[in-house]
């Protein structure tokens, strides 16, 4: 998959979710993120942002992903 392709909706909610969940621990371990997903954790930013930016999160939420998950 090329990095500027969108994901399929079901993998890009199943990431949002997943980084949410983590918000309050500071984000999630890498151990966790490539258990999960099967991808560095570079490569989960990456999928991440390019999922928060495709689902028109609010601002509130970006922030709050932002503060824990830096946008590559």
């Amino acid at each position: 998959m090329a990095r500027s392709e969108a994901l399929p909706e079901r993998h890009a909610n199943e990431l949002v979710t997943f980084a949410r969940m983590w918000v309050p621990y500071g984000g999630a371990p890498a151990e966790e993120i490539f258990e999960r997903f099967g991808m560095t954790t570079r490569r989960f930013l990456e999928a991440l942002w390019t999922s928060v930016r495709n689902s028109g999160a609010g601002a509130s939420e970006q922030r709050a992903l932002a503060a824990v998950y830096p946008s590559p």
